[in-house]
């Protein structure tokens, strides 16, 4: 592939957060997109091919690549939780490893040139760490698969170490940025706990253009893609700049409710991440980011009850 040409490009998760976001990206910069989801699409977008699919279903999986023949995959599907609960493994091997693997067959049947995959930052190092959860476990053994596909096949397989990313339009609305900012919206204290774990956030459209240089570069990147910011701010920082932001119409109420067992401290190396997309760095700091995200959700009130 060349730098330049346009890609056709299947996106797993598209409908997601991020998905959605790369989607939009991949199609103003003028690729044929593929998109890929569980669940039947609720997105209007004349311009994405939907397609359902369930990537546990190895034969389905095998025949839509086949069909579709496209350059490059990027796998953003998965199964996110946090919970240690030992009785989530089995989901999770199926929705995290198992699925990856079938995509992974696939890809490398139908001819694919690159195969990038959404790796987390909650990946232990496997020389010297357990996994902290269920989650991790299901991510590290993906990754794992991918890498050997990657040996034993010409597929290209990037990984990509995603940090944690906030923005415009996360529709689960459960999750941290987007309950705070609703919560004051209604005028209403944001329950908080866990406030003290040190976390590397990063807003979704520098998550993107990482994910499309890795698409449009010419070669593949040679090792794993750290996209954060190698900035950490633990939780409640991230809140009171949220509440600073929005003019404090409310306090949020912190509880000494312990933080997870194992909970993993990272941030991202940056320097390699440049080093591997051609200068790339994240564009917004953090408050910047979270007044782009506040503006988001101020302009889409959530539909009544």
């Amino acid at each position: 592939m060349t730098a330049t040409q346009p890609r056709r490009v299947l996106v797993t998760g598209a409908s997601g957060f991020v998905g959605s976001h790369l989607c939009r990206e991949l199609l103003a910069r003028g690729h044929l997109v593929e998109a890929v989801t569980r669940a039947p699409s609720r997105t209007q977008n004349a311009a994405l091919r939907w397609h359902q699919l369930d990537l546990t279903d190895h034969a389905a999986t095998v025949e839509l690549l086949r069909r579709l023949a496209p350059d490059v995959v990027v796998h953003l599907a998965g199964l996110v939780t946090g919970t240690r609960d030992i009785e989530s493994i089995p989901r999770m091997f199926e929705a995290n490893s198992a699925a990856t693997v079938h995509l992974l067959d696939a890809s490398q049947r139908a001819g694919v040139a690159r195969f990038l995959m959404a790796g987390s930052m909650e990946e232990p190092d496997l020389v010297a760490e357990a996994p902290a959860s269920p989650y991790a476990a299901s991510k590290a053994a993906a990754h794992l698969f991918a890498s050997l596909y990657g040996v034993l096949s010409d597929l290209e397989v990037v990984h990509l170490q995603m940090f944690m990313v906030y923005g415009p339009g996360q529709r689960d609305e459960t999750k941290l940025v987007p309950y705070v900012i609703r919560s004051l919206l209604a005028g209403q204290s944001p329950q908080l706990r866990s406030a003290g774990r040190p976390i590397d956030w990063i807003h979704v459209a520098d998550v993107v253009e990482g994910i499309v240089r890795c698409i449009e570069a010419e070669a593949a990147p040679a090792a794993a893609v750290p996209l954060g910011t190698g900035r950490l701010h633990t939780v409640q920082e991230l809140v009171e700049l949220v509440v600073d932001a929005m003019g404090r119409p409310a306090e949020p109420v912190y509880s000494d409710w312990p933080d997870r067992p194992r909970e993993m401290v990272r941030a991202a190396d940056v320097e390699r991440a440049a080093r591997l997309l051609d200068g790339w760095s994240p564009r917004l700091a953090l408050r910047e980011g979270l007044e782009d995200t506040i503006a988001w959700y101020r302009a889409h009130p959530r539909a009544p009850a």
